[in-house]
């Protein structure tokens, strides 16, 4: 072959390599704008191809409670306590969720006698102070509401409580000396049932972004008497004000 067809063959040749080379930064173009497409994608959209845990999130809580109960035959003071537990919570959307918690706490009340003390023979000013402690693990699915500000929640639901332990205590004072105290465990279902049921609402407000730590007052209103005939009757309220602190999210 002659030189003129060796120089018309690396033409021929080089032109092919470009139109290769060509051909490649195009494929590769488009490849990569195709691969970069889904960061265009709302996080919304995204979410639809990646379905959620059943748990989106667990929370520890503890704080103090305010206990007090409802009679219809005689006057109850109430007292300070504690509740302490942990939450689930299954997020729907950034507005919706549901939270299951779970708590043990402690309820019952005070109460307050004044009557007259004839031991000695002669009347003599005689005051008691009952104190009945009701122990419960509880749990309360509520329906929550978040807020666009991502601080503020509402949610409400109903609960329920076991039995776990009750106690009963009195101190007798007389002309204001202690005279006497009387303490006594009593026995499941002996004179208070061993469940309760009523209605929980529950008002958050977080205070670190991203409800990494919130403040939490929770109401619970019992719908049912505790007390088993013919124990006077009984019913359980409670105020809480409680700390959360997620674990896992």
């Amino acid at each position: 072959m002659s030189i003129k067809g060796y120089n018309g063959l690396a033409q021929i040749v080089v032109k092919g390599q470009g139109i290769f080379v060509l051909v490649f930064v195009l494929f590769y173009a488009i490849s990569f704008s195709c691969w970069a497409q889904p960061d265009k994608v709302s996080q919304d959209e995204l979410q639809q191809y990646y379905p959620k845990k059943l748990v989106t999130r667990i929370e520890v809580m503890a704080g103090p409670s305010f206990v007090y109960g409802r009679s219809d035959d005689f006057v109850l003071d109430g007292k300070l306590s504690v509740s302490a537990g942990f939450g689930l919570e299954h997020e729907f959307n950034s507005n919706f969720s549901i939270e299951v918690n779970f708590f043990y706490e402690i309820k019952g009340y005070k109460q307050k006698l004044s009557g007259i003390n004839m031991d000695s023979g002669y009347a003599r000013p005689s005051n008691s102070v009952n104190n009945l402690t009701l122990s419960y693990v509880s749990i309360s699915p509520l329906g929550i509401y978040h807020f666009p500000t991502d601080r503020f929640s509402l949610g409400c639901g109903p609960y329920f409580g076991y039995l776990i332990n009750s106690r009963f205590f009195q101190e007798t004072y007389v002309n204001g000396s202690l005279t006497s105290i009387y303490r006594r465990r009593l026995l499941s279902n002996e004179l208070y049932k061993s469940y309760d049921l009523g209605l929980s609402a529950i008002v958050s407000y977080s205070i670190l972004k991203r409800r990494l730590v919130t403040i939490n007052l929770i109401y619970n209103h019992g719908l049912m008497e505790v007390n088993i005939p013919p124990v006077s009757s009984y019913i359980n309220n409670s105020i809480a004000l409680v700390l959360k602190y997620p674990i896992s999210r």
